[in-house]
C-alpha cells in the first residue's frame, strides 16, 4: 500500500482502540506522518500496564507517532 503525503495529528481513543487491536503499524501505511501532542500521550499512558498504552510507547519509539 503506498503512503499518503498526509500528515494527521491523533487523538487519544483511536490510539488507545488501534493499540487495543495491535492495529498501530496501520497508521504509516496510510499516512506520512502521525504526530501526536503531550496531551494524548498523556492520556494514552494513564494505564502504563494496559497493552494498548504498551503498544502506543512503542509506536512512539519506532518513530510511527511523532510527538508534537
Amino acid at each position: 500500500m503506498a503512503t499518503s503525503a498526509r500528515i494527521v495529528v491523533a487523538d487519544a481513543g483511536p490510539l488507545i482502540a488501534l493499540g487495543r487491536l495491535d492495529a498501530l503499524h496501520l497508521l504509516p501505511e496510510l499516512f506520512s506522518e502521525i504526530q501526536v501532542t503531550a496531551t494524548v500521550l498523556a492520556e494514552c499512558s494513564v494505564h502504563p500496564g494496559f497493552i494498548d498504552a504498551q503498544r502506543i510507547e512503542r509506536a512512539v519509539q519506532l518513530g510511527w507517532l511523532k510527538p508534537c
